[in-house]
Parts: structure tokens; sequence; C-alpha cells
């Protein structure tokens, strides 16, 4: 599972996922949690899948200018726009 994967998301963002990152058993039970009702969970995943300099990113990109807050419905909509990219179902 070498290489990485560039996604482009619906939203505007950019993000390159080590195609490795996809093969954690972490990350799949992160997500199993997100499945069972607990979505607080999707911020972890998204550190498993992306790594912290990129969850950093990702935050800042969903950060509201005017307020300085980054909405966490903002940041899992785009959680799962990277999640649900077809780049990751290849």
């Amino acid at each position: 599972m070498d290489g990485i994967i560039h996604i482009d998301t619906p939203s505007g963002f950019s993000v390159d996922i080590p195609r490795a990152a996809l093969d954690d058993a972490t990350l799949v039970d992160y997500l199993m949690k997100v499945d069972d009702g607990n979505e607080l969970y999707i911020v972890k995943a998204a550190y498993r899948l992306m790594g912290q300099e990129n969850k950093d990113r990702l935050f800042e990109f969903c950060k509201d200018a005017e307020t300085g807050i980054t909405p966490f419905t903002k940041v899992v909509k785009v959680i799962y726009e990277i999640l649900e990219a077809p780049e990751l179902k290849k």
C-alpha cells in the first residue's frame, strides 16, 4: 500500500493521504464508533487518516474569519467529503 492519495473536496479543501493510512485498525475502530452514534470520534478518525498537520490545516480551513471559531459541523462535513471521495475507493 505505497503511495499518496490526493483528494480535492467539493468544499475546496485539498489533502494528501498516505495510502497506508487506509489499512489502520485504529482508524477503522474510530469509524465504527462514529457509526455507533458517537460522532465526536470523527475528529480522531481524521487525525488517524490525515495526520496532525493536515488536521490542523482542516481546522484552519473551516475557521470562521470573523469569530475565530471552527464550527464542528463544518469540520465534520469536510471529513465526510474526504471519506466519501472516489479516490479512496480505488
